[in-house]
């Protein structure tokens, strides 16, 4: 396949850059997923291709490149100017590592006619954080080796209950869109939990390489309303405020 784009700049040789357009480059590493380049130089309309694409596919806007790599391997982007001349470089694609760490929790009680019954209320929250089998500190590290062009993903997670430790449990986790929202399921051990986030970002999420900061509600509603009939109890909730950065 051959995608099309224009440049203007004819003092240079045809090449591939960063994508802010500062250095020329000669090899680029990619992790799984959307990352860009920018093609310089040469002259007229731009045509690209990849040697794989089943491995990575590259699109091309004005001098905008845009990688889309499905899965862990090599594959060689040329592209070529209206003059003939052509630059080709080698996309080494690698797993990306996004981890998920938790940086608060706090629970929160919302009454069902707004009425505060406060007696039980400390005693409730205090019991929540105490049991939770989730705790400030807490890392999910997740490793995607595919990728199918849409946010569903799935793989292995490495679940850290402290910082510091060297070796964490090991299971799985899978990754998709349930009614316009992402959701994230870790099973390791025993244990599964599901973390949803707001909703889907319509550019995705590759674009930013710095930490979002996002939350993750554990709900209690059912078992606390059990537990506490006459406490007038609408919602019981645990509030995670949790950081998530790839590598």
């Amino acid at each position: 396949m051959l995608v099309v784009g224009c440049s203007d700049n004819d003092e240079n040789p045809v090449g591939f850059y960063t994508s802010s357009g500062g250095d020329r480059i000669e090899g680029f590493s990619a992790s799984v997923g959307e990352s860009w380049l920018r093609a310089g130089g040469g002259s007229g309309v731009y045509k690209i291709s990849s040697s794989d694409e089943s491995i990575v596919k590259a699109e091309l806007s004005q001098e905008v490149i845009t990688l889309k790599a499905y899965k862990v391997g090599q594959a060689k982007i040329t592209i070529v100017d209206s003059r003939e001349e052509s630059a080709t470089i080698e996309i080494t694609v690698c797993p990306l590592i996004r981890t998920i760490e938790v940086m608060e929790t706090r629970a929160f009680i919302r009454y069902s006619d707004g009425r505060d019954t406060s007696d039980v209320e400390e005693k409730v929250k205090k019991e929540i954080i105490e049991n939770m089998d989730i705790a400030k500190g807490w890392q999910f590290k997740m490793v995607y080796d595919h990728w199918n062009g849409m946010y569903e993903r799935e793989g292995k997670v490495t679940v850290y209950q402290d910082a510091s430790q060297e070796e964490g449990i090991e299971g799985t986790y899978s990754m998709g869109n349930v009614e316009n929202k992402i959701a994230y399921t870790f099973k390791y051990g025993d244990r599964e939990h599901i973390l949803q986030f707001p909703e889907i970002l319509e550019s995705g999420i590759a674009r930013d390489t710095g930490p979002q900061q996002m939350t993750w509600i554990e709900n209690y509603s059912a078992e606390y309303k059990e537990k506490y009939p006459d406490a007038n109890f609408k919602e019981v909730v645990c509030i995670l405020q949790v950081s998530i950065w790839r590598r």
